[in-house]
């Protein structure tokens, strides 16, 4: 499912690129980016792409399809949480009940950027063969 779109982008191919922000509170779901092709047999179809953790949004997607990468910005992730009880420690993978501290830094969610790509160096056509899906 997709609710409450926010950004959009195009890849080399003519597809469409939508990224949401705040659809956990809509319908139930984590936001997420999806892409839509819209030429030939699967026109109209949405294939989830990622999605980005508890409380964040996914904003700003860059496609470069012929370089096999994806980037997108994680905003607010676990911005509900509390200083003493995090509900993400993203981009770090810490449970969500670790610590606060961690040595000399405090760990606490961050917003990001983060980059998805293929290891096969194919491009394929978007369908599972490439293109870091």
């Amino acid at each position: 499912p997709i609710s409450c779109p926010d950004n959009l982008a195009f890849d080399s191919e003519g597809n469409l690129w939508i990224s949401t922000d705040g659809a956990p509170g809509k319908i139930g779901f984590g936001d997420a980016l999806h892409k839509v092709t819209l030429e030939g047999r699967n026109r109209g179809r949405v294939e989830q792409f990622l999605s980005v953790p508890v409380d964040a949004e996914t904003c700003g997607p860059v496609i470069h399809d012929r370089d096999n990468s994806v980037f997108v910005n994680v905003q607010h992730p676990g911005e509900d949480g509390k200083w003493g009880q995090q509900n993400s420690y993203f981009p770090d993978y810490l449970p969500a009940s670790g610590p606060v501290q961690v040595g000399d830094r405090v760990a606490a969610p961050r917003p990001s950027v983060v980059q998805v790509f293929s290891t096969s160096g194919n491009n394929g056509r978007g369908t599972g063969r490439g293109r870091g899906h």
